[in-house]
């Protein structure tokens, strides 16, 4: 057990032991596939681990019987129809002793014809049976125990992916007020070329952009100290910035939040997909924080201290404790 509490957090293992109980006092000792996607969400479980795990479980949609494809015996029929009509001429030439000289053109087009009609018979068939038959997914369960293992086991990969991490999110004040009134041209090289310059701020402090999307970014830092040193400098930098590239008469004002935690870092998808609630309160921050200025949660109060000098406290709206600059 002391292994157990060591790689996981006391929630985590307060949820799963109270979806152990619900579970035993419900006897439901099997669960659909939606019942285990249901109850990944519930204990704050990545789907995509869900969906792994079901995978090498075997519980997804079986590989259908190989049946006749529709199309392919479309193809055979039109064949028949496009060089059927040369039979009647071939057995017209044909010396048939059996059936009588001449009879042979009658007979290629009755062969041809009827041929014709059975084939498209078959088609009909198969296009019936096609759409009657289509592969059903099975109605597939997990027993309690399997799925209890299951969420033990995707929740340690889970954690495992986990790093600490800083989050800075910024973005532009009044971004709607700025581009009123300017060419589009104005707006779209000010905008590009801010955008340029903020990331290449952040590159400099050893930051990756997350995702960039409307008036803003986010950003990751493998340390405290480097994102606040970022969200000073382009706040400093912002001056200068709008004097030499700023194109629009109103200048462009950033306010930045900085939050830091444990952040799962999967390294197979793109860093844009990545959800942590850590990231959401950076973005939380920004909201709260005033224009030209910087709000950091209290995690980041010490490297805060040292990079801003100075700074005064703030609570935020949810009722914990923020530090805001200047």
């Amino acid at each position: 057990m002391q292994q157990t509490r060591d790689r996981y957090s006391a929630e985590t293992l307060r949820k799963v032991i109270e979806l152990a109980s619900r579970l035993e006092a419900e006897k439901k000792e099997t669960l659909t596939v939606p019942d285990i996607h249901a109850i990944g969400r519930e204990v704050g479980i990545d789907p995509r681990f869900i969906e792994q795990a079901l995978e090498e479980l075997h519980l997804q949609r079986p590989i259908a019987r190989r049946r006749l494809h529709p199309e392919w015996v479309k193809g055979i029929v039109n064949a028949w129809w496009g060089a059927g009509w040369t039979l009647p001429f071939i057995l017209a030439v044909v010396d048939l002793p059996l059936i009588g000289s001449g009879m042979g053109f009658f007979l290629g087009w009755g062969i041809y014809i009827g041929g014709g009609l059975l084939l498209e018979a078959w088609r009909k068939a198969v296009k019936a049976e096609t759409a009657t038959h289509l592969p059903q997914a099975p109605a597939p369960s997990v027993s309690r125990k399997d799925l209890l293992q299951i969420l033990v086991a995707l929740q340690r990969s889970w954690e495992a992916q986990k790093v600490r991490r800083a989050v800075l999110s910024m973005d532009v004040v009044g971004c709607t007020e700025m581009k009123r009134g300017a060419s589009e041209l104005d707006a779209e090289y000010s905008f590009t070329s801010f955008f340029d310059w903020a990331e290449g701020v952040i590159r400099r402090f050893g930051g990756v952009v997350q995702s960039t999307a409307g008036d803003g970014l986010m950003a990751l830092f493998t340390d405290d100290a480097s994102a606040v040193q970022a969200a000073l400098a382009l706040q400093e930098g912002i001056g200068d910035f709008n004097i030499r590239h700023n194109r629009l008469t109103k200048p462009f004002r950033i306010r930045c939040g900085i939050s830091a935690g444990e952040v799962p870092i999967d390294e197979s998808a793109s860093i844009g997909k990545i959800v942590s609630p850590v990231i959401d309160r950076a973005a939380e921050l920004r909201t709260q924080a005033e224009p030209g200025g910087i709000l950091v949660g209290g995690e980041v109060q010490a490297a805060a201290l040292v990079a801003l000098g100075q700074f005064k406290p703030y609570i935020t709206s949810d009722g914990s404790l923020a530090f805001r600059w200047p």
